[in-house]
């Protein structure tokens, strides 16, 4: 049995970062079309969101 899943989960820490907050903003637009998370996210702007701090606040 393998020790990974697949090549992403050893990919460097600041690229894995990256990727992630790179894809962040387009799923924080599809939650956005669902109404439960319509109503939390509020006016959230999906493309400010491209940190984990900018995700925090």
């Amino acid at each position: 049995m393998a020790d990974y899943f697949d090549s992403l989960e050893v990919r460097d820490p600041q690229v894995r970062e990256r990727d992630l907050m790179a894809q962040l903003p387009r799923l924080i637009q599809r939650a956005q079309a669902a109404p439960g998370w319509a109503r939390i996210l509020g006016s959230v702007q999906a493309a400010d969101i491209r940190s984990r701090v900018a995700l925090a606040q």
